[in-house]
């Protein structure tokens, strides 16, 4: 994270094809005020040397690396490369503002030490000894390195071991000053590990001095300091160069023991709200304590109305003082007083309130502890230790006020109390209409001197779209079942009903082309419908069925079965289906390839209208359209590469579903089209890898011996799309997918050393690599591995076809 020309840049590990872990990038956005966000493209993709685990962000404003090209600073981004040889450092910058990023040709500028876990570089400039300081995770400690330029590193010291708690590994470690109200400087180290208060993991400090290469802990070494009671605030760490010397501070807000479990859709975890960091002096075991602040830009996104309330009694038998009130998103700062005529044993508020659920923001003056019981604030029951109750300890302040700062958002609580040297952070997720807010107190009465309520303007989140599901077919109507349409596509929930409809808003002719993205949300199935009369009694049903493991074709009414295609069907997951259809015939294409899956004969329609089905849960559609041209493949090997093409080892033969090569168990085999690609190209095939433990690939920039060059192959024996050099096997980067025995589209685009490989419907490469072991011309052909595999409409764009 970093600061640069009025933006705050958030860098954030990021999977983009799907809401589990997978081969990390680095997601990239922007914001001028920490509040409202603006998501720009990837900006970092894993390649030859791994994925893209965390790091941090600068800027090199005396340009020590040398990178500077114009009048705008370098950024140069610090990462972990997580790959083959281990986890090692590595480094990208930008001249652009942070829009694009080139990795350094020197990588990695620091090399494993053997060490399993070796991660997290958090960089900043040392003005006092002139050089830049790397606090990096070292499996349960953390190692400090100099450097004068960030591609050259020296160890300084180590520190950890007998110090803090070890619940686990340390990650995502921070080092940096901080202020104690004018009074001195200290140091706060910062690390990630497990056995945080409320379960699981969170994030603890430390308190020092630091004088450049060693960092000195001032309290007892069992003295352990968490920076959030809550279970949700983890891997937290500062932006560099912030302005007005301000130290703004931001957490994942999630937990490892259920990270992969929220009930989210399509996204699945998030941030906090900035905080701005300071040290105050205490009376307890450390002399000081950690507080924090909301930023104070949230402010600005209050919304006009606001509830003011001032010495107010709140009673255990009074009225609720906020009744009437209703939001998702607001923002509630209030002051108790807890003097000697309080009889109230626990206050506070009780938020997102209604069908049931509320989730409590309270104090408790029996145990003296700030709290947050999440127990029935919605959905609990995907993960057995979520309904928790989180608590620290924490006094009034000296005359007896309880300070509780509360934000809420859609699915979140962020509770800071006492001027913010207490804090607890909790996701939550209630149901939509959960929208109501009450002022409480138990056994007694308290006294409110404060109370001002906000809601927060919805300009927050700026970079969530506008409800769309973009179709030329509708609108589409419900004839059975719930369908409603938002920023996902339209959404159909058929759980307990069976299969449900809609029907499209437009007839068609008799024949046509009709395309969508379909994603199933638990386990069922999903279809386009077509050829259908107007109530979707009759007619055809092209779908994915995630239960059965299949494509297939079946009729309205009878459920007869006309044809399918066995393939593993992922839920939340996207996939694209086609149907091509007209004269009886129908052929159903699968997840963006461009040769059928399968075809059907004799399929005469029972009326002109579209639809879409959906079966036992919660589906997705998307893109869905429809277009009178029926064009349908032609039987055969469709290629546009220059013949005459020539094995190399193997059996190859042009078939009606498309080339063939078959090969000897163990062995790779090659057939070289005439056809030679240039500097920049694209190459692109359908491929079926048809034996279990076998291999496709298409091959580029290859000898006439084929004993050297680059292949892009689809490997069903360890389930990944690879890039590889044909010369000495090297692995230039892969990406896990299951390949299965189906369909698959494979494309190449390669610009100078630069390649890059896409699978499927994915909009980004799943590969990238840059690699000049090989000239950049040479010729294009097929390889297939350890037995047979077919290849469909292989074409070239860009190549030298002789």
């Amino acid at each position: 994270m970093l600061f640069y020309a009025g933006e705050y840049h958030l860098f954030y590990q990021y999977y983009p094809y799907g809401d589990v872990w997978g081969p990390m990038h680095w997601g990239h956005a922007v914001s001028p005020d920490m509040v409202a966000w603006q998501n720009l493209p990837i900006a970092l993709h894993p390649d030859e040397l791994g994925d893209i685990f965390s790091g941090s962000g600068v800027v090199d404003s005396e340009n020590t690396t040398g990178f500077q090209t114009g009048t705008e600073k370098a950024l140069v981004a610090i990462f972990t490369y997580n790959g083959p040889a281990g986890q090692s450092q590595g480094i990208a910058y930008s001249n652009d503002k942070g829009r694009t990023w080139t990795k350094y040709a020197g990588n990695p500028v620091l090399h494993n030490q053997g060490v399993a876990d070796f991660r997290d570089p958090k960089v900043q400039w040392h003005a006092a000894t002139k050089h830049w300081v790397m606090v990096l995770a070292v499996h349960d400690c953390v190692h400090l390195y100099t450097s004068p330029d960030l591609k050259s590193w020296t160890f300084g010291s180590a520190f950890g071991q007998d110090q803090g708690g070890h619940g686990g590994v340390w990650e995502c470690p921070d080092l940096f000053p901080l202020p104690v109200e004018d009074i001195t400087t200290k140091w706060l180290l910062t690390v990630n590990t497990g056995g945080a208060p409320a379960g699981g993991s969170g994030t603890q400090y430390f308190i020092g001095n630091f004088d450049g290469f060693t960092f000195v802990n001032n309290n007892d070494p069992s003295l352990v300091l968490w920076v959030d009671y809550g279970r949700d605030n983890y891997a937290g760490v500062t932006w560099f160069n912030s302005p007005d010397g301000r130290r703004n501070f931001l957490g994942w807000m999630n937990n490892w023991e259920y990270a992969s479990l929220l009930p989210t859709s399509p996204w699945r975890g998030g941030m906090t709200l900035s905080r701005t960091l300071s040290l105050r002096p205490s009376t307890g075991q450390s002399a000081y304590v950690l507080a924090q602040e909301f930023v104070p830009e949230l402010a600005n996104y209050r919304e006009t109305y606001s509830k003011i309330l001032s010495n107010q009694t709140v009673s255990a038998n009074g009225p609720n003082l906020l009744a009437g009130l209703s939001s998702t998103q607001f923002e509630i700062i209030a002051e108790f007083l807890q003097g000697s005529d309080t009889t109230a044993t626990e206050y506070g508020f009780r938020v997102r309130v209604g069908g049931g659920c509320f989730t409590t923001v309270a104090y408790s003056r029996t145990s003296g502890t700030i709290l947050v019981d999440r127990r029935k604030s919605g959905d609990v029951d995907f993960y057995s230790g979520f309904a928790n109750v989180a608590s620290q300890q924490v006094s009034p302040i000296a005359d007896g006020r309880v300070q509780l700062h509360v934000l809420v958002d859609w699915s979140s609580v962020e509770l800071l109390a006492n001027d913010g040297i207490a804090c607890i952070t909790e996701n939550i997720f209630p149901p939509s209409s959960s929208t109501g807010i009450e002022l409480y107190a138990l056994d007694g009465t308290v006294t409110l001197l404060m109370l001002e309520f906000h809601p927060i303007s919805s300009g927050a989140r700026p970079d969530v779209p506008e409800l769309e599901f973009r179709t030329n077919a509708g609108p589409f109507t419900a004839i059975t079942g719930v369908w409603q349409a938002n920023n996902e596509g339209l959404v159909a929930d058929s759980e307990l009903l069976g299969d449900v409809f809609a029907c499209g808003g437009i007839t068609t002719s008799s024949k046509g082309t009709y395309t969508g993205t379909l994603r199933i949300g638990t386990a069922g199935a999903a279809a386009l419908v077509f050829l259908a009369n107007k109530n979707l009694t009759a007619g055809f049903a092209a779908n994915i069925d995630s239960i059965s493991g299949c494509v297939k074709l079946w009729k309205l009414g009878s459920g007869v079965v006309l044809g399918e295609y066995r393939t593993t069907i992922l839920t939340q997951y996207a996939y694209r289906i086609a149907v091509v259809f007209g004269g009886g015939s129908v052929s159903v294409f699968f997840g963006g390839g461009t040769a059928p899956v399968f075809n059907v004969s004799g399929a005469g329609g029972a009326g002109e209208y579209l639809g879409l089905n959906a079966w036992n849960g919660k589906v997705v559609f998307q893109d869905v359209e429809y277009s009178v041209s029926a064009v349908l493949p032609n039987p055969g090997y469709n290629s546009n590469a220059a013949a005459p093409w020539t094995p190399v080892g193997g059996t190859w033969a042009e078939t009606a579903v498309g080339m063939r090569g078959t090969t000897p168990a163990g062995a790779d085999v090659f057939l070289l089209s005439a056809s030679q690609t240039t500097v920049s190209f694209v190459y692109e095939a359908d491929l079926v890898v048809g034996t279990e433990g076998g291999a496709a690939a298409l091959c580029f920039r290859f000898t006439a011996e084929a004993d050297a060059g680059y292949c892009a192959s689809i490997d069903q024996r360890a389930d990944v799309v690879k890039l590889w050099r044909r010369a000495d096997s090297a692995v230039l980067g892969t990406y896990s997918t299951e390949i299965g025995i189906r369909l698959h589209h494979l494309k190449v685009v390669a610009a100078g050393n630069a390649i890059d490989v896409y699978v499927d419907d994915k909009a980004e490469a799943v590969v990238h690599a840059t690699d000049n072991t090989r000239a950049q011309d040479g010729f294009a052909g097929l390889n297939a591995f350890n037995g047979t595999a077919v290849f469909q409409n292989v074409y070239f764009h860009g190549a030298n076809n002789n």
